[in-house]
C-alpha cells in the first residue's frame, strides 16, 4: 500500500511524522476519487457537510488506487467542511493516473523521477478548508476550495531527491500549480469520507488475529504498516454480510426488521422547537443480527460508535 511506502519513508527520512502516522486511523477505499465522486447534491446534503461534516477519527488517512493523504483536525470535536484542517498527500511517481485527478506535478521531470527514483514518492503538506456552495437553477452545487501549501519532498525508503522545499520558496507558478493538485486531491480525500457522515454505510474495522509484538527498540522505532494495524472500509448492510458471510436479516408478519442507520448527528430546524433549534444530537445507530466475526487471519467488526 502507498501508506506503508509513506512509514519506510517517514522512518528513514522524516521522523516527525512518525507520531502521526502511529495514531492515524487507516481507511482503504477500492475505487479513485472521480470515480465515486457524485454529482451535484441536493439542498439538505450540502447544508450537512457545511454545518456537521465530522472525520470519522481525530486524523485518518485515505488510501485509494491512486495516492494516500491524511487528514487531520485542528480544533476539538471540529464540525463542519469549511473549518481548516491539516493535510498531507503522498503520491507515488509510479502510480500517477494524469488522468484521474489533478496533477500539478506532472510533466517530464515525473517520467525521469519513475526511472531514478525507484519507488519514489512526491509528498505535499499543507491546510485545506472546502465549503459547499449550493446549486442553482442554472449551476449544479460545487466546492469551494481554500487553503494552503506549506512544504514539499520528493524521497524514496532508500534516498532523499528534494526537499524539505518551503512552499514560499518556489516560483509563483509552480507553486499555484503544486498547490491546486494538492488541494484537489485533499478535497477528494473528503468527499470520499463523505459517505463516513451518512446513514446508510457503516465503518468495518479489520484487526489482525495476530498483532505484532513490539517488545525490542527498533520494533518500536517502526510503524505499524496496513497488515499490521486496523484498516477500515465504508460499506452498506449489504456489503459487510456479504463480505463477512453473515445472514440478511428479515421481517416477519408479526414485526418489521428495524430500518439499519449509522452513528450520525441530527440538527434541529424547525421554528416548532423553541429550545432545541440549531442544536445537534447524536442519532445512536441501528443494526440488526451480529456485527462482529472472524474470518480467516482477520476479525471484523462493524463500529457502531462511529
Amino acid at each position: 500500500m502507498i501508506f506503508d511506502r509513506l512509514c519506510a519513508i517517514a522512518e528513514r527520512h522524516m521522523e516527525e511524522l512518525k507520531p502521526l502516522l502511529d495514531c492515524c486511523a487507516l481507511f482503504s477505499l477500492e475505487k479513485p476519487a472521480h470515480e465515486v465522486a457524485r454529482g451535484s447534491l441536493e439542498e439538505q446534503e450540502v447544508e450537512f457537510l457545511n454545518e456537521s461534516f465530522f472525520l470519522p477519527f481525530n486524523t485518518v488517512a485515505v488510501e485509494d488506487p491512486g495516492s494516500c493523504v491524511l487528514l487531520g483536525n485542528t480544533e476539538e470535536e471540529q464540525r463542519g467542511m469549511e473549518r481548516p484542517r491539516f493535510f498531507l498527500e503522498c503520491l507515488p511517481f509510479d502510480q500517477m493516473d494524469e488522468e484521474g485527478f489533478a496533477q500539478g506535478t506532472s510533466g517530464p521531470w515525473v517520467e525521469q523521477m519513475r526511472e531514478d527514483l525507484p519507488g519514489g514518492c512526491i509528498i505535499h503538506a499543507g491546510e485545506v478548508k472546502a465549503g459547499v456552495e449550493p446549486a442553482t437553477p442554472q449551476t449544479p452545487s460545487r466546492w469551494n476550495v481554500g487553503g494552503r501549501l506549506d512544504w514539499i519532498y520528493v524521497a524514496s525508503k532508500e534516498r532523499v531527491a528534494a526537499g524539505p522545499i518551503r512552499a514560499e520558496t518556489l516560483a509563483q507558478g509552480d507553486y499555484e500549480g503544486m498547490r491546486h493538485s494538492a488541494l484537489t486531491n485533499a478535497v477528494a480525500a473528503l468527499e470520499e469520507l463523505w459517505e463516513a457522515n451518512t446513514p446508510h454505510r457503516f465503518v468495518l474495522e479489520a484487526t489482525p488475529v495476530k498483532q505484532p509484538k513490539r517488545n525490542s527498540k527498533k520494533a518500536q522505532s517502526m510503524v505499524p504498516r496496513s497488515h499490521q494495524r486496523p484498516v477500515y472500509t465504508l460499506l452498506t448492510p449489504e456489503a459487510i454480510r456479504e463480505r463477512l458471510g453473515l445472514a440478511h436479516p428479515e421481517g416477519t408478519g408479526r414485526s418489521v426488521r428495524p430500518h439499519e442507520r449509522r452513528r450520525h448527528f441530527r440538527t434541529f430546524k424547525s421554528p416548532r422547537f423553541t429550545q432545541m433549534r440549531g442544536k445537534s444530537v447524536v442519532i445512536p445507530a441501528t443494526w440488526v443480527g451480529p456485527s462482529e466475526k472472524t474470518v480467516s487471519k482477520h476479525h471484523y467488526k462493524v463500529r457502531l460508535d462511529l
